[in-house]
C-alpha cells in the first residue's frame, strides 16, 4: 500500500544529529542555565536550536527546573549530561572554563534576585557566580530572560535587574501577554545569542544602518496602484544579518509579502511618498538601498475610485524623484550601497552601469539581471565579486561592509 509512504528526508548519521541551519554560533560554547519555571519545558527546543547555529551546549538546571522538563530530554538534545548538582569535579569551574555565553532561560524571580545579590546555593547560581567573575574579566557574556507572572515584576526585581545590567549582564525583554513576562520565542533567544557574540567581532556593532526593502507603490486612485513584483525578502535578510552582527538596524519596508521579526526596528510604508519621507527622516551613517523603488507615478491620483467599464483608458505618468540622490546630497558622508537590476544586457554592460553608480556616490553596487535568477555581482572601486545565489547575498553584503570599516 502507498497510502502511508511518507518522504522522511535523508537519514542523518546519528539519531541525535541535526541539520545545521546557520553558523552564527560556530565553534562557540553556550551554557544554558535553566531555573524552575513552567517555561523550562521549552528548553529542549532551545538546546536544539542553539546547536543548529553551530553551538556546543552545556546544560545546568536547578532541582526545581527538572520538575518541569526531564533530564533525559535535555541530555538527548544536548549530547551531554545535565549538571544539576556540584561535587568534587567542581563543574561550576572546570566545565565552564571555555563558555562564551551563559544564557539563563527561563530566569525566575528567585534566580535573578540570588544572582544580583551574590547567593550561590545550587548548581545554577553557583555557576553564575563564577560567570560574573569571568564577565568582569571580559572573558564571557551573560544574558538573562526574566520569566514570571507580572505581579512579581516589582521594585525588588527591578532593583536586581538594574544591578545586573550595571555589571554588564544583558537583560532580554520578555514576550508580553496575559499579564505575564513570558519567555521569548526560541528563534528570538537564539538570534539574541548570535547578536551578543557577533557584536564582539564585527566592526559594524553599534553602527546605525538603514536598510530599505520591498516595493514603493504609487496610487492611481484610492483603490488601484502601480507597483512591482518584488517582496523585500532580500532586504529583510540583509537587515537580519546586520542585526546579528550587532548593528543598530532600521528597516524601511514596503509591501506586505514578508514579515520582519519583532526584534528589528521597522517602518512600514505603503507608497512612494511615505518611503521618501521615511528615508529622509533617517540619520543613519550607512544606507543599504535595496527597495524596488517606483520609477514612475501618475500625474494625478484620483480621489475615490475611477469607475470601471472603460473610464480608465490611459494613465499619464511622470518620473519619480531619485531618492538615493536626494539622500546623498543631504548626507554626503553616508556610506551607501545601492542595487541595480537590468534585463537583456550583457554582464559587461551590467558592470559598466554599476560603475556609473559609483561615480554618483555609491560605495558599492549590487548589480544583477532578471535572467540570472538571483545571482548578482558586487561592484566597487577595487573591482567585482560574483555572488552565485540570492541566499548568499546577505552575508556577501555584510562581509563587504565589515571589510570596508575594518580598513577605515
Amino acid at each position: 500500500m502507498d497510502r502511508f509512504r511518507w518522504d522522511l528526508g535523508r537519514e542523518l548519521p546519528g539519531d541525535r544529529d541535526l541539520l545545521q541551519t546557520g553558523n552564527g554560533l560556530e565553534g562557540l560554547r553556550v551554557a544554558l542555565c535553566i531555573s524552575g519555571g513552567i517555561a523550562a519545558y521549552r528548553a529542549p527546543d532551545l538546546v536544539r536550536a542553539l546547536r543548529r547555529e553551530g553551538a556546543d551546549v552545556l546544560v545546568y538546571a536547578t532541582p526545581e527546573a527538572l520538575r518541569f522538563v526531564s533530564r533525559e530530554a535535555l541530555e538527548w538534545c544536548s549530547l551531554r549530561p545535565v549538571i544539576d548538582r556540584l561535587d568534587g569535579k567542581a563543574q561550576h569551574i572546570e566545565d565552564s572554563r571555555q563558555v562564551d555565553l551563559y544564557l539563563v532561560a527561563p530566569a525566575t524571580y528567585s534566580t535573578l534576585n540570588k544572582l544580583a545579590w551574590g547567593f550561590a546555593d545550587n548548581a545554577v547560581t553557583t555557576t553564575l557566580a563564577g560567570a560574573l567573575g569571568r564577565l568582569e574579566a571580559g572573558t564571557t557574556q551573560i544574558m538573562v530572560a526574566p520569566t514570571m507572572h507580572g505581579s512579581m515584576v516589582n521594585s525588588i526585581l527591578r532593583e536586581s535587574l538594574a544591578r545586573l545590567s550595571d555589571r554588564g549582564v544583558k537583560v532580554l525583554p520578555p514576550r508580553s501577554g496575559a499579564g505575564k513576562a513570558n519567555l521569548p520565542d526560541v528563534a528570538e533567544l537564539v538570534a539574541r545569542c548570535v547578536r551578543c557574540l557577533g557584536a564582539q567581532k564585527s566592526p559594524l556593532a553599534g553602527r546605525s544602518i538603514l536598510v530599505t526593502a520591498g516595493p514603493t507603490p504609487t496610487p492611481v486612485d484610492d483603490v488601484r496602484l502601480l507597483t512591482n513584483r518584488f517582496t523585500g525578502a532580500t532586504g529583510l535578510a540583509i537587515a537580519e544579518a546586520l542585526w546579528r552582527r550587532g548593528a543598530e538596524v532600521e528597516l524601511i519596508l514596503g509591501g506586505q509579502a514578508v514579515s520582519p521579526p519583532s526584534w528589528i526596528a521597522v517602518t512600514t510604508v505603503e507608497s512612494f511618498d511615505a518611503y521618501q519621507t521615511a528615508v529622509h527622516a533617517s540619520q543613519a551613517e550607512i544606507g543599504i538601498f535595496s527597495a524596488a523603488v517606483a520609477d514612475y507615478q501618475p500625474v494625478e491620483s484620483k480621489i475615490g475610485k475611477i469607475p470601471s467599464g472603460g473610464d480608465l483608458r490611459q494613465i499619464d505618468l511622470v518620473t519619480t524623484p531619485k531618492v538615493i540622490a536626494e539622500v546623498k546630497a543631504k548626507q554626503p558622508a553616508m556610506t551607501m550601497i545601492s542595487f541595480k537590476l537590468e534585463s537583456g544586457v550583457t554582464m559587461d554592460a551590467l558592470v559598466e552601469i554599476a560603475k556609473a553608480r559609483l561615480n554618483d556616490g555609491s560605495s558599492m553596487v549590487v548589480a544583477n539581471r532578471m535572467e540570472d535568477r538571483g545571482a548578482a555581482v558586487l561592484v566597487d572601486a577595487q573591482g567585482t565579486r560574483e555572488v552565485p545565489s540570492r541566499a548568499e547575498l546577505p552575508d556577501a553584503v555584510v562581509t563587504w561592509l565589515e571589510g570596508a570599516f575594518r580598513e577605515a
